[in-house]
């Protein structure tokens, strides 16, 4: 039994289910991608507040 594409459309249909399979996997691959890059974006300072970071700016100690 010989397999192949006798038509057109079916060398077109496989084509095209191909192509839709391999975006689907692209979309996934790119969205954990993303996720990996933007998930290491943590501040190691961020838990300290505000005004103990920068206390000796201003100007007007006494």
């Amino acid at each position: 039994m010989e397999s192949g594409f006798y038509t057109l459309q079916e060398f077109m249909l496989f084509t095209k289910g191909v192509t839709y399979i391999i975006m689907v996997i692209s979309l996934f691959a790119i969205t954990g991608f993303w996720l990996f890059l933007t998930g290491r974006d943590e501040d190691p300072v961020s838990d300290k507040p505000a005004d103990a970071i920068h206390h000796h700016q201003g100007g007007d100690h006494v």
